[in-house]
């Protein structure tokens, strides 16, 4: 543009210019070198102006021209370079996110870990009495020692997992709207106003940005844990779905209507896994199976005699004898135990010759082990994702992770205890012991102990429990060679899920559970489609670029 406000046929000298009037910049030297140093932006602003009609009346032409060289004119550099720019500039935003949600997993990991470990130091009695215990919490040694609290790697882990899926979501999803918004504008900065079908191309951005980031992000997580994150994803990708088919009356599943249909659900979920605990031990992960034995009233050394009872072979009385005496409790076992009836209640709970005693001591004792994990599940969290409402409201929020902590320990309280008692009662009938029973026992135990909790999470605590039988039940076909292992199975059903996910996240919120919805929330930093379009966010290209850009003020928002 030689001649940039010299000539006569320049836009600063045209009647029809914005810059003419009183008060413009034209009234004064020093306001006219200002002005042309914003000229070039504000040509752009200039040709939404135009119309779509053409340009207004007495509004001049650049060089006699059509109105394509005034918006050629007024793009300037190549569509490529401010491309570049603008992916540069998400680029660093992704990066910032990933940084960020990395420290909040990071510090929420090792905050559970830490607290675990003091609520495990106080009830420890091999510490000694309670004082020198708590004189013990003192030493930061003994608190974050690797030796005692093996987290690092784990922490490390799971930050990058969620952190990288946050950030390459963020990176994928706004690179292709830029992508997508640089075709549709033409390279012309003109605003993108999307159409019904530009509507139902932008539905599929969420799917493939949400996908590919899950498949690469959770390559952090060891091969057990992507499994155990692919199932979880799936059984909520499913449950969306379900939602969605439901609500359009297309179908539903038989006895879904139902009152306790997640109850019966948890207790199959639960007898399944229940069996494979004494049964079929290798069928389960092993941090889970080691999380079950911790947790439960029976010792490894008796499930291994009693699966081996239930199969009619041989038992290594000696290991029972060495138990049952480091248990300050003598009773002498036939050799060889084989017998119809299997293990006596008096190797099943050494110490404790009343059954019905045991009953609740056992239940009690489960609720004190795992009380606190779940403190630090419920606080830690708590802390992290809600600080400002934490210093606003700390007594409410104190007393809501006080009794979330124990309403969960109480559930696994109360699992242990009945299945236990029901066990020792099928010792009492006389009746031959035979695996059926356990598989029985988790079915019926698994009853009061959802029942106990209140209606709203008895779903998740079905959808968990399902998700662990169908992890059981795939390693068990696994282990009988019938079915083989997919390759890169775990990353396409992780790919497949989270696309779902951020599907429905994106556009149908209403059908992802609550709880998954406020996870999608604090992982990426992303409010769900119904709560941008409450506050009115619409999709535009930005001041800077008109012709190549997209809005991010829903992230802009979300993240400051």
């Amino acid at each position: 543009m030689g001649g940039e406000g010299d000539g006569p046929g320049s836009l600063r000298d045209g009647p029809g210019s914005p810059r003419d009037g009183p008060g413009s910049p034209r009234d004064g030297p020093g306001s006219l070198r200002d002005g042309l140093g914003s000229l070039r932006d504000g040509l752009g602003s200039l040709t939404l102006a135009l119309g779509p009609s053409g340009a207004p009346s007495g509004a001049p032409q650049v060089g006699g021209g059509s109105r394509r060289s005034v918006v050629d004119a007024a793009v300037g550099p190549s569509a490529e370079v401010v491309k570049g720019e603008e992916v540069l500039r998400v680029a660093r935003e992704a990066w910032v996110l990933f940084g960020q949600k990395f420290a909040l997993v990071y510090g929420v990991r090792s905050g559970v870990a830490v607290l675990a470990r003091v609520g495990g130091t106080l009830r420890d009695p091999r510490g000694g009495p309670l004082t020198r215990r708590l004189r013990t919490l003192a030493s930061l040694s003994h608190l974050l020692d690797e030796k005692n609290l093996v987290v690092r790697e784990d922490a490390v882990r799971l930050g990058i997992a969620l952190g990288g899926f946050s950030g390459l979501y963020y990176l994928l999803r706004e690179v292709m709207l830029l992508a997508r918004n640089a075709k549709r504008a033409g390279g012309k900065g003109r605003a993108v106003v999307a159409g019904a079908k530009g509507r139902e191309r932008e539905k599929w951005v969420p799917c493939v940005a949400g996908g590919a980031a899950a498949a690469v992000a959770f390559t952090a997580l060891p091969e057990n844990g992507r499994r155990i994150a692919a199932l979880y994803c799936l059984t909520r990708a499913l449950q969306s779905w379900y939602n969605a088919a439901r609500d359009a009356g297309r179908w539903h599943f038989w006895g879904s209507h139902w009152g306790h249909g997640d109850t019966l659900l948890f207790s199959l979920s639960c007898a399944q896994i229940m069996y494979a605990y004494v049964m079929r031990p290798s069928t389960l992960s092993k941090s889970f199976w080691k999380f079950v034995v911790r947790t439960g009233p029976i010792d490894e050394r008796v499930l291994d005699a009693v699966r081996l009872s239930c199969r009619h072979r041989p038992v290594d009385v000696d290991a029972l004898e060495r138990y049952t005496s480091s248990k300050r409790m003598d009773f002498v076992l036939p050799s060889p135990l084989v017998g119809p009836r299997g293990i006596p209640c008096e190797v099943l709970h050494p110490g404790e010759r009343s059954c019905t005693r045991n009953f609740v001591r056992q239940g009690v004792a489960a609720f004190s082990k795992v009380f606190p994990l779940y403190v630090s599940l419920n606080f830690v969290p708590l802390v992290a994702t809600h600080l400002a409402q934490f210093l606003r409201r700390p007594g409410a929020l104190l007393h809501k992770a006080a009794w979330g902590s124990v309403r969960g320990s109480a559930l696994l309280g109360i699992f242990v205890g009945t299945y236990q008692g029901l066990v020792c009662a099928h010792r009492a009938t006389g009746l031959p012991d035979h695996r059926a029973l356990y598989w029985a026992s988790g079915l019926l135990a698994g009853i009061p102990a959802c029942l106990s909790q209140p209606k709203h999470r008895r779903n998740d605590l079905a959808l968990y429990g399902l998700m662990r039988a169908i992890d059981q039940f795939w390693l068990h076909l696994r282990a009988r060679n019938i079915v083989r292992g997919m390759r890169f199975g775990s990353h396409w059903i992780l790919a497949l899920s989270c696309g779902a996910l951020m599907t429905y996240y994106e556009n149908n919120p209403a059908q992802v559970p609550p709880m998954v919805r406020s996870l999608i929330k604090h992982i990426t930093g992303r409010e769900d489609g119904t709560q941008r379009k409450a506050r009115g966010s619409i999709t535009r290209v930005p001041s800077e670029h008109k012709g190549v850009g997209c809005s991010l003020d829903d992230f802009d928002h979300d993240l400051k």
